[in-house]
């Protein structure tokens, strides 16, 4: 099994499910502004709701029934102030220096005003966060427990010293020079799975492994990827190991080991998370991916505006869709020329 390769890959499924439910985010908010708006029956927006959940789930195949709740008691609750539009459409007219405002405007106006003021986005973007960390943290330790299980699979009825190649019971961490500061401890060392104890082996062969085990201090897989380290299982870490056999280990120390099988990079392998260039300086990368984040907020909240624009248009939606392309572009600008330097 490449290990690497399998991480990867849940880390880039979770990047495409956030950008998918990132959209079904926009869909309920724009379902909820177009249908408070038209002034429709709470009863028709709160179908409109459930069905786009479903209509996007068959499509999909993702799925947030909290960022759907949430959506829903957001929904229930401007509704209700908003079957009294005339204080709210005297107050928006006076706020924003208008006369006359369309009760849709008056209405569109009051629901992005709400949305703002409850943080509504913002709480189903954390919701979509938690639950994809979660989810990636499932995935991660199922095909790690898939892989410490292969390993100590064999095929004989008791290893001896010659068969120290077929049993694989050692595991080999990456070491980045860029680890997150708790992790720093746990890179770039050697594991062992913890019931090696249960295979059957020869008396020499299972002396040497505990010659091994005290000379170097190894600890086991299984203690290193729980709580409260979390290594590899972790939301977002870039670590990863390498199955490696008894043969493979015995006489060899970690950092030998390291150079052999090329797992020690200067920068973290970041291609799932973003495509800017590798640096030595970790200041430079962090500034760098914190703008990065900053533009991709700033894009998706422009995606939520034109989606809610395209509905109803309103002179406070035209202000934030101009705000965000200047933002946008701002940060552009900044990204590259970070990169060109």
């Amino acid at each position: 099994m490449n290990l690497k390769a399998s991480l990867t890959a849940v880390s880039n499924n979770k990047i495409k499910e956030k950008k998918l439910l990132h959209e079904l985010k926009n869909n309920y908010l724009t379902i909820i502004y177009d249908g408070i708006s038209k002034q429709e029956k709470i009863e028709s927006i709160h179908k409109k709701l459930l069905l786009e959940t479903i209509n996007f789930n068959k499509k999909n195949k993702v799925i947030d029934i909290q960022m759907q709740n949430i959506s829903i008691k957001f929904a229930h609750s401007v509704y209700k102030k908003s079957l009294n539009i005339v204080p709210i459409k005297k107050e928006i007219e006076k706020k924003y220096n208008q006369s006359d405002l369309a009760n849709e405007v008056v209405l569109g106006v009051y629901v992005f005003e709400m949305m703002k003021k409850l943080k509504v986005e913002n709480k189903m973007s954390k919701t979509i966060t938690k639950n994809l960390d979660k989810k990636e943290g499932k995935r991660k330790d199922k095909i790690l427990s898939d892989m410490i299980e292969e390993g100590r699979k064999i095929k004989v009825d008791i290893i001896t010293f010659n068969d120290l190649k077929k049993v694989n019971i050692f595991y080999l961490a990456s070491s980045h020079k860029d680890s997150a500061s708790d992790h720093v401890d746990y890179q770039g060392k050697i594991y062992i799975d913890e019931k090696r104890k249960e295979l059957p082996m020869e008396r020499n062969v299972r002396e040497a492994i505990m010659n091994y085990i005290n000379t170097h201090q190894i600890r086991t897989i299984q203690w290193v990827m729980g709580k409260p380290v979390w290594f590899v299982t972790r939301p977002n870490c870039r670590h990863y190991f390498k199955s490696l056999s008894i043969a493979d280990v015995l006489d060899f120390t970690a950092t030998t080991l390291l150079e052999k099988n090329n797992m020690t990079t200067a920068i973290g392998d970041r291609e799932y998370l973003q495509t800017i260039n590798h640096s030595t300086s970790k200041e430079f990368y962090l500034d760098l991916r914190n703008a990065e984040l900053l533009l991709n907020s700033y894009e998706e909240r422009l995606q939520l505006h034109l989606s809610l624009y395209k509905k109803n248009p309103s002179f406070l939606l035209e202000m934030a869709i101009e705000k965000d392309k200047l933002l946008i572009k701002k940060w552009k600008e900044y990204i590259e020329k970070m990169k060109s330097m």
